[in-house]
């Protein structure tokens, strides 16, 4: 299975079952009677690679020591584990790994409803019957099976969006893109005076043209098209105060439009809250590379931009420290 992947190892150990003879032995009789058991519980809720097994049950050691952890004790263990046996690296052979990892962890204990939901939504992402954009929605469904406690409305925000911490301060609220209605995270951060302040999706047509005129302002020409993502930040008074857009340019590139901070916002941090939130969910999208213009070349410098031979303008590479490796087989068996 961890070879085949999951779909041809099912079939090929339902053609061992279908194939066998009917005279067989007791102990071959019990062999095809867990074969059948095992092959009922992955089509229910998905087959367990073997470092997402590891972690799981390193996890489930951990909580056995220590019962009474915090609600975000166990969400920055779950999120160890995820960064440290390289869980994201399985996403693309084995669909639904991150809720795999909630589901039998933090969410081990949650109500009927909502462990078929997400076993539900597991298969669905493994036969690839949800669109990206598609996955937070039918997530949030979640909360019509029943009323969830704040840690699991805790834990539900950061199985949604992995570049969250334990610690950053978010909510997921409906944001509007190109007329529909779709579900985002703010995220919040404070500047450099102390002012609170959000990063997100615009939620309505008007901030969309305030970042347009925020750009005129600062004799920055834009031009939006229906192919551009967009970020802004949002004061304590709910005004767009700053901004980017953005393009995927392939499976794991983008490309930054142009950014722009509100003048009297300037010299803040505030740009910089704003590229760091950007950079996380470019990495949570699989974005690789991000390029942007040359049309300031020393401040983007700053935050990891670099002339390359192979892009036009600079480009910047999310990738992952190489420190963080996935565990070994000895640390996986302890």
């Amino acid at each position: 299975m961890e070879i085949l992947g999951e779909k041809e190892g099912l079939n090929l150990l339902e053609n061992l079952i279908e194939g066998h003879n009917s005279s067989v032995s007791k102990s071959e009789l019990e062999i095809i009677k867990q074969l059948k058991s095992f092959i009922q519980q992955v089509k229910n809720s998905g087959f367990l690679p073997k470092r997402l097994h590891f972690a799981i049950q390193r996890y489930l050691r951990w909580l056995s020591l220590n019962p009474r952890a915090t609600a975000q004790a166990r969400l920055d263990t779950v999120q160890e584990l995820w960064t440290t046996y390289r869980l994201d690296t399985l996403e693309k052979d084995f669909p639904g790994v991150r809720i795999q990892l909630f589901r039998d962890t933090v969410f081990k204990d949650a109500g009927k409803p909502v462990q078929n939901r997400l076993n539900d939504i597991v298969q669905k992402l493994k036969e690839r019957a949800l669109a990206d954009d598609e996955i937070v929605d039918t997530l949030l469904t979640l909360k019509d099976l029943e009323p969830l406690s704040s840690e699991m409305e805790f834990y539900l925000t950061r199985m949604t969006y992995p570049h969250l911490s334990s610690t950053d301060s978010a909510e997921i609220l409906s944001v509007i893109k190109w007329g529909s209605q779709k579900s985002d995270v703010v995220v919040y951060f404070e500047d450099k005076e102390g002012q609170l302040l959000r990063v997100r999706q615009p939620v309505t047509h008007k901030e969309v043209a305030r970042l347009y005129r925020l750009f005129l302002s600062a004799n920055l020409p834009v031009e939006f098209s229906q192919e551009h993502h967009f970020l802004v930040v949002v004061d304590e008074k709910g005004q767009v105060i700053g901004g980017l857009f953005y393009r995927f340019t392939g499976s794991d590139s983008a490309h930054m439009e142009k950014m722009v901070i509100e003048e009297h916002h300037r010299k803040k941090g505030i740009g910089e809250g704003l590229l760091k939130e950007f950079f996380n969910r470019l990495r949570n999208h699989g974005v690789k590379a991000v390029t942007v213009g040359f049309l300031q070349p020393a401040y983007f410098h700053r935050f990891g931009f670099n002339i390359d031979h192979r892009y036009a303008g600079m480009v910047k590479y999310l990738t992952y420290d190489s420190s963080q490796d996935w565990a070994s087989e000895e640390i996986q068996n302890i």
